[in-house]
Parts: structure tokens; C-alpha cells; sequence
């Protein structure tokens, strides 16, 4: 297994720094082993080849290039995830993303399906991750005119990849903030304090407090956000519990309490 890893880890690199073609060599002979199909590292092999791929598929839109391969290899990518299993929380997070990135190479992916892989990854702490969920949701939004939400998730993704060092993420983020004319940087700054006393909520989740409070249902928050009934109600959960309370009463009691509203209605 350590060769495998190490090639992994060889073709994650080559991605990070555009090296796409040479990233997929090095993956090409990972891909539908069949002793790999009961370890998780098999989903990190399917995930980074989908990344690479839809990389390498835009890559082929921009230069104006003849259709590539990608899509067909996504497929067949597609195919070997639905014979590797994917329980629990993990399993949720794998599934999301490998969606995303499956509709990022047909030129069809959204918010919402990236919003999705954010939370899956979210739930399940691997924030690595999560920070380039939120790069390709960022741009998703910045695509629909969502400028501040873009901003909120750009800054989330750098603030991550600033606490672990992972200065090609950092330098993916801060390259969609500068094509959609966002000074992340600026914001993140003038806005930590407010992070602050937020108690660990996101401005998301800000907003969807501002709604519980309104005794809004999940349904409604969805309809409000333009995002999925689910995806409201995972922003729910995050919110009972980084405010520590069993129900959306006492989410809104909490938020009064702690100023959360007030600043909300000043953003």
C-alpha cells in the first residue's frame, strides 16, 4: 500500500501545481484495483482523478481545444465509485464531492451541489477538503452574481489553508478572488472580530439563524438562500450545535442573548 499512497501523494502534488497530464499518468494505474475497493484510500485515488479531470476538461474549454477525453474517463470514474463503498459520514462526503466534480466536467455543476460537498466534508472534520469545496462553491457563486457569499466562502477557504500551510490552496482562492475583483484578504480582516463573536458561526449560518429566529421551516431557509431543503438543515444542525442547545428555541434565545441577531441586522 505504500507505493500506492506515494503515488497518490506524487500526482496530488503535480495537480497542485498544474501538472495535470502528469498527474493522471500517475494515477492511471491506481484507478479499479480491485484490492483497493475496501480502503478509503481508493476514494482519495477516484476524488483526486475527478479533480483532475474536470481540471483537465475546463483546461481543454479555455484553450479552445477539441473535446477531450475527460468526460468519457469521469464516467468510468463514476463507475468504479459505485462498486467502492462508501459508508457513514465519509462515505456522504466522497459521494458529494465525486458529484461535483463530475458536474464541474460537464460544465454543469452549481452552488448547490458544491455547498453539499462543503457540508459533507464539514461534518466529517477533514477541512483540507472542505477549503476546496469552498473554492469551487465560491465560483459557482461568483458565476450566479452571489458576490458576498462567494467573498464569505473564499475567505473560510484561506483562513484554512493559512492554518495548515497549504499555500496552493491559499493560491487557488486568492486566483478566484481576483478574477471576481474580491479583496478576501481586506474582508478577512475587517471582519475576524466579527467572527469572533460569532461563536464559530459562519456567515451562512448567520443568516440561517436569522430566519430560525423568524420561525422560519427548513423549506422556507431554502427558499430564502436558493439552497436545498438539506442543506438548510444540515446549517441547522451546525448551528444547535456551536451554540450548544437542543432546539431552535433555544437556538434563538441563545442568539438574542449573545448579540448574534443584532449584528446580523447590521451586515
Amino acid at each position: 500500500m505504500l507505493y500506492e499512497w506515494v503515488q497518490w501523494l506524487a500526482a496530488e502534488i503535480l495537480a497542485d501545481n498544474g501538472h495535470l497530464e502528469q498527474a493522471r499518468e500517475r494515477l492511471e494505474p491506481l484507478l479499479g484495483r480491485a484490492e483497493l475497493r475496501n480502503d478509503a484510500h481508493s476514494w482519495r485515488i477516484l476524488l483526486l482523478a475527478a479533480r483532475v479531470e474536470a481540471d483537465l476538461a475546463l483546461r481543454g474549454t479555455r484553450r479552445r481545444r477539441a473535446e477531450t477525453e475527460s468526460p468519457g474517463r469521469m464516467s468510468q470514474l463514476s463507475q468504479y465509485a459505485a462498486d467502492t463503498p462508501a459508508a457513514g459520514d465519509l462515505g456522504t462526503a466522497w459521494t458529494a464531492q465525486l458529484v461535483a466534480e463530475h458536474a464541474r466536467c460537464a460544465r454543469t455543476d452549481s452552488a448547490e451541489v458544491w455547498r453539499a460537498a462543503v457540508d459533507g466534508w464539514h461534518v466529517t472534520g477533514q477541512v483540507h477538503d472542505q477549503a476546496w469545496a469552498l473554492i469551487r462553491l465560491a465560483t459557482c457563486e461568483l458565476e450566479a452574481g452571489d458576490k458576498k457569499s462567494a467573498a464569505d466562502a473564499l475567505s473560510e477557504a484561506i483562513a484554512i489553508g493559512t492554518r495548515l500551510g497549504a499555500a496552493p490552496l491559499v493560491d487557488a482562492a486568492e486566483a478566484v478572488a481576483r478574477r471576481g475583483r474580491i479583496d478576501v484578504r481586506r474582508d478577512r480582516d475587517r471582519e475576524q472580530p466579527a467572527h469572533q463573536r460569532r461563536h464559530g458561526l459562519t456567515a451562512r449560518e448567520v443568516e440561517v439563524l436569522q430566519l430560525v429566529a423568524e420561525g422560519r421551516s427548513n423549506d422556507q431557509i431554502a427558499k430564502e438562500l436558493f439552497i436545498s431543503p438539506k442543506t438548510a438543515s444540515v446549517h441547522v444542525s451546525h448551528i444547535l450545535t456551536k451554540l450548544n442547545v437542543a432546539s431552535r428555541s433555544e437556538a434563538t434565545t441563545a442568539a438574542h442573548r449573545l448579540g448574534l441577531l443584532d449584528e446580523a441586522a447590521k451586515s
